[in-house]
């Protein structure tokens, strides 16, 4: 994740955070497995899952992955 990358996706999200969101935007996917390794890792990821990437932002992020 590049920095331009995060804030595509979540303005001062941090990478970890940012990643959550994208994968948890998948429609096909159902569950995300994970660890961590503090209390603080497990409440970040937590709360990146709770917030969706909003649509317009989505399309965005897909045009820009896959423009390589």
């Amino acid at each position: 994740m590049t920095p331009e990358l995060v804030n595509l996706i979540q303005p001062g999200s941090t990478p970890h955070a940012a990643a959550f969101q994208l994968i948890s935007a998948c429609p096909a996917l159902d569950v995300v497995l994970t660890s961590t390794s503090t209390l603080q890792h497990w409440e970040d990821a937590r709360d990146a899952l709770a917030q969706p990437i909003p649509d317009a932002r989505l399309r965005t992020v897909l045009d820009v992955l896959s423009a390589g």
